[in-house]
């Protein structure tokens, strides 16, 4: 993560990148004198989840629209001591809120704590709320509503034994919601964690990846869109717009996006039963529509930016053989609409934020075009034919060219997607395992043993199903016979994944998916030789 800030700042402050890129001379110096004092803090002692960055409004939204491994980019506020609930309440609402949000806008809270001597998180919550509306209250007459849903703006609050710090939240949605799954499978992995074990691996974009369980293809995207250039709020920021597969005919129906009007907009409708047309005005928004349901998602007290109506009459129903537009569903609602939490506080209403955004996007997509011509050699496989469909359409809703190279068949029979190629790359994939997916006995009377596992107990081996470990024992024997010379990088809850491969890792590191404590793997493959022995190799415990 520190070497990634120090890339994005040490990309902003390149003039002869930016030349190359598209940049006039005025344009460059612009970017310079913003990003000119930006720098990364140390390192902390411990992994606290965390990493100080300083700079101004313009390094908060390059880190949104750039960063792969963040989850999300906070604004911090204040930070000092604090002994009970009403010393929150007081610094809480010393804070200028007038300065960064307006009334008109919905607010969400959110607190965590590390061993708080306080009783309640909910409590301390709810005074921080009180804090910013009661401030509200007594200079503008009137406060914000709370939305828990969508806000317009999140306040964010940590405490430890004796420090809080306040932050307001400039990602609005967590970073790792890139805004082209709209699809995923039982148990998906995060963008952000995805893409953090491929810097891990350290593969470069012109080496071979191949991932043979790829479920939904997040490896594949995450590399695909390093390889092309293409920042992973690419979408967020409107610099692509992903569209859906062409429906089956008769199978898909088209609704009719709900505009939510101002009542002194509102007018009679004078227009045929088959079509209604739009006001030429800017004062609406159109409700996102969920994906699974097919029906808008309307909240007025929950409106995203405004955006530009179309002119041209509406039509209710579309030939299903047209294209679908490309519409968030309810979970990875972070469509150009959503945005970033940036784009909707107050200072980014003032024109030099706005054009230090104008410039950063127009530097992405100087980025893009220039790696357009990047031979992808990324590939997976899945035995399940629907992951391998999901596939597919993520692939095209990231922007991505074509079609992935993905094919059902079973890991035991996959080869190197690339033919006779010679140079070795690398293979990377999440398998399955009992925490993250309930597979049959993968569980079972072991459940008892996880829950009274201390943090500093050891992982449990062989968690997966026993069948499972079988397909293993067999996966390790198929992958030195045929990827020869590759590297492989293995997330797993299982310590005992490397015995079940029959192969010594080279690596391991400490991740955690979520909640679960996992190890990435590291194994160089050798070719197999005869055995004296059917005993598989020792592994470190």
């Amino acid at each position: 993560m520190h070497d990634e800030l120090c890339n994005i700042i040490a990309f902003h402050q390149n003039s002869q990148l930016h030349t190359q890129l598209g940049l006039d001379a005025a344009q460059s110096k612009h970017l310079l004198n913003v990003f000119n004092s930006a720098q990364v803090g140390t390192l902390p002692l411990k992994p606290t989840g965390g990493l100080e960055v300083i700079g101004g409004m313009e390094l908060a939204m390059a880190i949104n629209l750039h960063s792969r491994i963040a989850s999300r980019v906070l604004l911090q506020l204040m930070h000092g001591p604090y002994k009970k609930e009403e010393d929150i309440y007081t610094a809480a609402n010393k804070i200028s809120w007038e300065d960064w949000m307006t009334t008109e806008q919905t607010l969400r809270v959110d607190v965590t704590a590390q061993k708080s001597n306080l009783n309640s998180i909910n409590f301390i919550t709810l005074r921080i709320k009180d804090a910013i509306c009661d401030r509200f209250r007594e200079i503008k007459g009137r406060r914000p509503s709370i939305e828990t849903a969508t806000p317009d703006v999140r306040v964010m609050a940590f405490l430890d034994p004796s420090l809080m710090t306040i932050y307001l939240d400039t990602s609005g949605e967590a970073l790792f919601k890139r805004g082209w799954r709209d699809e995923k499978g039982a148990a998906p992995l995060k963008e952000n964690l995805a893409a953090g074990i491929l810097a891990l691996t350290g593969w470069q974009a012109d080496q071979p990846l191949f991932d043979p369980m790829c479920g939904s293809g997040t490896f594949l995207i995450e590399a695909a869109q390093i390889a092309k250039g293409i920042a992973p709020g690419a979408i967020r920021a409107g610099l692509i717009t992903p569209t859906q597969e062409k429906p089956q005919p008769a199978l898909v129906k088209i609704y009719k996006p709900v505009i939510i009007e101002d009542e002194s907009q509102n007018e009679p409708n004078s227009e045929s039963k088959n079509e209604t047309k739009a006001p030429q005005v800017n004062t609406g928004w159109v409700a996102p529509i969920a994906v699974d349901t097919g029906k808008a998602i309307a909240s007025p007290q929950n409106k995203p930016l405004p955006v530009q109506k179309p002119v041209t009459p509406i039509k209710q129903l579309k030939r299903a053989s047209t294209e679908l537009p490309y519409q968030a569903s309810r979970v990875d609602l972070v469509g150009v609409l959503q945005g970033f939490g940036f784009l909707r506080l107050k200072p980014f209403s003032d024109q030099p934020i706005q054009q230090g955004w104008k410039l950063i996007k127009q530097l992405a997509q100087g980025q893009m075009q220039a790696a357009e011509q990047q031979i992808l050699r990324i590939a997976g496989s899945d035995i399940n034919e629907q992951m391998v469909a999901m596939t597919q359409r993520n692939w095209q809703k990231a922007g991505l060219p074509g079609l992935p190279i993905v094919r059902q068949i079973d890991a035991l029979a996959a080869k190197s997607p690339f033919g006779d190629m010679k140079k070795t790359g690398v293979i990377v994939f999440n398998p399955p395992y009992g925490e993250r997916i309930e597979l049959k006995g993968g569980r079972g009377d072991r459940e008892d043993e996880k829950k009274s596992r201390g943090a500093r107990d050891p992982l449990p081996k062989n968690i997966s199903d026993p069948q499972f470990v079988e397909f293993l024992a067999n996966f390790g024997r198929h992958l030195k016979d045929h990827f020869d010379g590759w590297q492989m990088d293995v997330l797993t809850a299982d310590m005992g994944l490397p015995g079940q491969l029959r192969m010594k890792e080279t690596k391991r590191t400490p991740l955690f998916n979520g909640a679960i404590e996992c190890r990435l793997f590291r194994f160089d493959i050798r070719k197999s030789f005869i055995k004296t022995t059917n005993e598989a190799p020792d592994s470190e415990a």
